[in-house]
């Protein structure tokens, strides 16, 4: 962006896949000059001899400034995000593992609009894009016409179940601890249910993993032999309530939800299906959100509210950027302070938002707290019951 007293003369791409972008802007020395002499400590800047004029007759720059709207800005910035991930590492694509809910689905919902911007680059002339996605893909002749025609080129569908993980790792806790696994349905305590969840959930990213790794030599790919980068997952709300498993769907390579709350990835969905016309994102955003699966004796489950986590998605939303209220702040910090180290193996994530609890680039608080908080919550409840007082009178 180029600026002249407070003027906006011009403004480069927001979000571009360029390496480098240079602008360019007509600047008026004299008008300089003036401005600078209107300030009394800078008066010398007048006494100076005038700059020779060259009349030319073209424009340079704009006056105009453009900002994208918040919808467009997450589409665009996990765009680039993901590409510039693809060309620097050379890798051939990505794998996702798609469990129907909200968060894997908005992943593939930014992979999916990716290859809208990758194209509109080349389009506009491009010679750096159009290389780095033959050089990817491993298709040296490649002349995209379509999103839909590169989107074909990384999507590879799989359906596989990992029961049998789940039931090889219950064999050896049988094994080395004589100790049989129930769930709470079936009279089991909270750890034994907590567990074999856990269990479930890291057993899919071992499997995602080696399935990444073997995929492209399997399919006999251009770029047979390269794995493909793992995609976590895991949204903001989630990483700073501590309400993950280490090693499950919020780890992998890299995470384009990591800093983005769960209301903006609703929201996010929203404006896809209406710009992009995909009418089946409504079962998405209408379906009951859940954890890890469940016996079916336990009924429809609501892992995610507030009966699991004792907060609400919007509720958490309000923390990530205000963190007030009383007995609910304080549920909050309790459960962020006993699960604030797990931050410490967050999958990096595409910096979308200043509460972003990506630790170690954007959250340099301590991962290590009292998790009573004595003075701050001692603080909470006076305010809480003086204020009460103030409204019983």
């Amino acid at each position: 962006m180029i600026l002249l007293s407070g003027k906006t003369l011009e403004q480069g791409s927001q979000f571009s896949l360029e390496p480098v972008e240079v602008i360019t802007a007509t600047i008026d020395l004299e008008e300089i000059r003036s401005y600078r002499s209107s300030i009394s400590r800078n008066v010398q800047a007048a006494q100076q001899a005038d700059s020779t004029r060259v009349e030319w007759d073209i424009r340079l720059s704009q006056k105009e400034l453009h900002i994208l709207d918040p919808m467009t800005e997450i589409w665009m910035g996990t765009s680039v995000y993901l590409w510039q991930y693809l060309v620097r590492t050379s890798s051939p694509g990505f794998f996702l593992s798609l469990s129907g809910g909200l968060d894997s689905s908005t992943v593939a919902l930014f992979v999916y609009g990716m290859p809208k911007v990758v194209l509109k680059s080349i389009e506009a002339g491009s010679k750096t894009t159009l290389a780095d996605l033959r050089r990817v893909t491993g298709m040296d002749t490649l002349v995209p016409k379509t999103p839909e025609e590169i989107v074909g080129l990384f999507a590879n569908h799989m359906l596989y179940l990992y029961h049998q993980a789940v039931q090889a790792s219950m064999a050896i806790i049988n094994e080395a601890l004589h100790f049989t696994l129930k769930y709470a349905v079936e009279g089991g305590t909270r750890s034994e249910n907590l567990a074999l969840q856990n269990i479930q959930a890291r057993s899919r990213i071992t499997t995602q993993y080696m399935l990444a790794q073997l995929v492209t030599t399997a399919s006999q790919s251009p770029r047979a032999g390269s794995p493909l980068l793992g995609l976590a997952s895991g949204n903001v709300d989630e990483n700073l309530r501590g309400y993950y498993t280490k090693y499950d769907a919020s780890s992998g390579d890299l995470a384009p939800l990591g800093s983005i709350s769960k209301n903006n990835a609703k929201l996010f969905q929203s404006w896809a299906m209406k710009a992009w016309d995909l009418p089946i994102l409504e079962e998405l955003l209408t379906a009951t959100p859940s954890a890890e699966p469940l016996p079916l004796p336990a009924g429809v489950q609501d892992d995610e509210s507030e009966s699991e986590m004792g907060l609400m998605y919007t509720e958490l939303s309000t923390f990530g950027i205000l963190r007030k209220m009383a007995e609910k702040v304080m549920h909050f910090f309790r459960n962020y302070a006993i699960n604030r180290h797990n931050a410490t193996i967050t999958t990096p994530s595409v910096h979308m938002s200043a509460y972003n609890p990506d630790d170690n680039r954007h959250d340099l608080r301590p991962f290590l707290y009292n998790v009573n908080w004595p003075f701050q919550f001692n603080k909470i409840r006076a305010h809480a019951e003086h204020l009460q007082n103030m409204m019983s009178k």
